[in-house]
């Protein structure tokens, strides 16, 4: 976008939500459009159509004539250009198919005004390797550090998942998922399962770092390849890969396929998952995490379904101190409430005097509720005498409270969006809108925020990248949690957040005295 910004009148960046019902892009093609405005100011006007299939054709027609009116005013011509462009990509996936050629091979038999060549070089290949992914890394030679090309020079034969049908990937992804929920799980489920079922060698699959639904298709496929016998690898690429250290993982994977070939060793093919209830274990007992009092709605199902429910139970330090300060005929339920909220209240400083630094906690609903995987942050902000509050939505009570199901939470969300359409006018999935909303609505309210991300996760990649760019002056403290998080760096960082605040507003005292 940089580059371009001097070189063009227009951009075309799509808000691509969904291409076909009920099966969604990643939440970073979503809000990209809005990302790209406020991360980059100097950037043309951008044409950012909101591509949604669910919506129905007529919405997607009148798209594409909105789309069209910076060049034409006429939606004939508009129409015209539309159905050429759809006949061309038609003719172009049919010729990916059907002579099992790659996209830039298709792309210079059909443009070869465009002076590219085939790279086909006419040799014998060796063997048959499979190369799965998204087309943006796959065809990418900076990206991926000339993988193609480098696979050929060691004798393979590559397919690639535009060379399958439609149906057949389909298919395939029907034998390893109930339905398909991600647009790219065609790319990788579905091209997958297909050529580990056929005549190939190997399977090579391709992810960028940091996507989350790619880092689940592909644990399924490892375990799918593991069952067929087929050599599988996954290649992970971002910044800082390493050209030395690919070129050795591919030279051992391709030496090992070949070895595997000469000797002539067969693979047990599983064609099927057991999808058949009878052939299934039954599962006796279901363990889940222990969120308080939260899981009422769990517990009766569980009885309901004969299930053994394991949570982890409440002390008996707690239970001693509700049975001590509770009537004789109160349930047990009772006693343990009252005794966490009085170990809650034991010990706490009281100043009524007091006016606490207010810090609001944003972000992905898990980390926010979680205290362990936010290394108990609300307790710590709680020991520097800080106020927290957090969105409503994520309260899990909320979503099990019957105000749900009245479209309460909706009423909330709209609220939010209001808030955000200045900066992000679409919905990005998760929690993204909230954390951009709730910063832009509490800026008078709140000294700073805590932005809570889990890493990779795309909405609050989002969100994180718009709430800097917002005229609300207010501080806002990112801390992506993971498993290698420290609770001592993170809280460095949040006294420090805090200290901040409090010079902030002490300042902010003085200049008005000052005044």
């Amino acid at each position: 976008m940089l580059s371009l910004s001097d070189k063009c009148d227009y951009v075309f960046i799509p808000s691509i939500r969904s291409l076909e019902p009920k099966v969604y892009s990643y939440p970073k093609f979503i809000g990209l459009p809005d990302m790209i405005r406020v991360a980059v100011p100097e950037c043309p006007p951008i044409l950012d159509p909101d591509i949604d299939i669910s919506n129905g054709k007529r919405n997607l027609y009148q798209v594409i004539y909105k789309l069209g009116r910076p060049f034409s005013c006429n939606p004939l011509k508009v129409k015209k250009a539309s159905k050429a462009a759809w006949q061309v990509h038609q003719e172009f996936q049919t010729q990916m198919q059907n002579q099992r050629l790659t996209a830039p091979e298709v792309i210079s038999r059909m443009f070869p005004q465009l002076g590219e060549e085939s790279k086909d070089n006419g040799f014998n290949p060796i063997i048959t390797i499979a190369l799965i992914g998204h087309p943006y890394l796959l065809y990418d030679e900076y990206i991926n550090h000339r993988l193609v090309p480098r696979l050929r020079d060691r004798g393979a034969k590559i397919l690639f998942p535009e060379m399958v049908g439609r149906e057949e990937l389909r298919t395939a992804i029907y034998e390893l998922v109930e339905r398909p929920y991600w647009t790219c799980e065609d790319e990788i489920i579905g091209a997958g399962v297909y050529h580990l079922r056929g005549d190939i060698d190997g399977v090579i699959c391709v992810a960028p770092f940091g996507c989350g639904p790619d880092s689940l298709m592909i644990a399924l496929l490892q375990r799918y390849a593991k069952q067929s016998g087929k050599p599988f690898m996954s290649l992970t690429f971002d910044e800082h890969t390493a050209e030395t250290g690919l070129i050795t993982r591919l030279e051992a994977f391709i030496d090992m396929v070949q070895r595997r070939k000469k000797t002539g060793s067969r693979y047990v093919h599983v064609p099927h998952f057991v999808r058949d209830g009878r052939e299934q274990e039954k599962i006796s007992a279901l363990g889940i995490p222990n969120l308080g009092d939260k899981f009422a709605a769990f517990r009766t199902l569980a009885q309901q379904l004969n299930i053994s429910l394991v949570v982890p139970p409440v002390t008996k330090h707690t239970l001693s101190l509700g049975t001590r300060y509770s009537p004789e005929f109160a349930c047990l339920p009772f006693k343990g409430v009252l005794g966490t909220f009085i170990e809650c209240l034991e010990q706490i400083p009281r100043d009524p005097k007091a006016m606490p630094i207010k810090i609001g906690i944003v972000g992905e609903m898990y980390v926010v509720m979680e205290p362990f995987s936010n290394m108990n942050l609300e307790i710590e902000l709680g020991k520097m005498g800080v106020e927290v509050r957090r969105t409503r939505s994520t309260f899990f009570s909320e979503w099990t409270r019957f105000s749900h199901f009245l479209n309460a939470l909706n009423d909330e969300k709209k609220e939010l969006q209001k808030f955000a359409q200045p900066y992000l006018k679409r919905d990005v999935g998760g929690h993204g809108l909230e954390s951009v909303g709730e910063k832009i609505r509490r800026a008078g309210d709140y000294d700073g925020i805590i932005h809570l991300a889990p890493l990779t996760c795309m909405p609050e990649v989002i969100a994180q990248n718009i709430m800097p760019f917002t005229r609300e002056t207010i501080p806002v403290l990112t801390i992506v949690c993971d498993e290698l998080m420290g609770k001592a760096s993170v809280l460095t960082k949040v006294e420090a957040f805090v200290d901040l605040l409090k010079r902030r507003r002490n300042q902010g005292f003085w200049d008005r005295i000052l005044r």
